[in-house]
């Protein structure tokens, strides 16, 4: 937190329905020191009670805004389609790019900016990200066999998986205990 102080911010506390703000003057192992705006004294915080915080004045590190352009169609049971873009804004010409694709497209389409990407509800967020695979799949290259002998097995000799435990319905041969197993002689 040395790096917020100094900094106008908002701190949420278990226990307190209203957020905390202030500036951050100073911190140590348990407590952080937050001066108020309005009536101009400190507050002690104790870390262990916040649960949540914000820098209200700048952005703490390098941001880039991740703007929201999304269409729908209610009257012809179009769900929409969401585009994100990176910069400070959409221009027309974004607006016309994204439709232009559109087979659906018609005079009752609604198109707009839903604002920042981290500024979205939760459910709408949900709704947009729910089932999106992000990233191409790697270049096809030659796989080896399933069956191949040159590499690791799926079952080793003592009826252990590659990840260590036993297989379903198998008691591992030293009981679990992780020492060898003895044999009688």
């Amino acid at each position: 937190m040395r790096e917020y102080v100094g900094h106008l911010m908002a701190f949420v506390a278990q226990g307190f329905a209203e957020p905390f703000k202030g500036t951050l003057v100073n911190e140590d192992v348990n407590f952080l020191y937050l001066k108020s705006e309005s009536k101009k004294e400190v507050w002690r915080l104790i870390r262990s009670k916040i649960c949540g915080f914000t820098v209200l004045d700048k952005e703490p590190e390098d941001f880039t805004p991740l703007l929201v352009l999304s269409c729908d169609c209610k009257n012809i049971g179009c769900a929409g389609v969401q585009y994100v873009k990176e910069g400070p804004g959409f221009t027309q010409k974004d607006i016309d790019t994204f439709t232009s694709s559109c087979p659906c497209k018609s005079a009752e389409c609604r198109v707009g900016s839903k604002g920042e990407l981290r500024g979205l509800s939760s459910v709408f967020l949900s709704r947009m990200l729910t089932g999106m695979l992000f990233g191409d799949y790697p270049a096809k290259k030659e796989a080896k066999r399933a069956n191949s002998r040159s590499g690791h097995s799926a079952k080793t000799e003592h009826g252990e998986t590659e990840g260590g435990g036993s297989l379903k319905g198998e008691q591992p041969p030293d009981g679990g205990t992780g020492q060898p197993a003895q044999t009688a002689e």
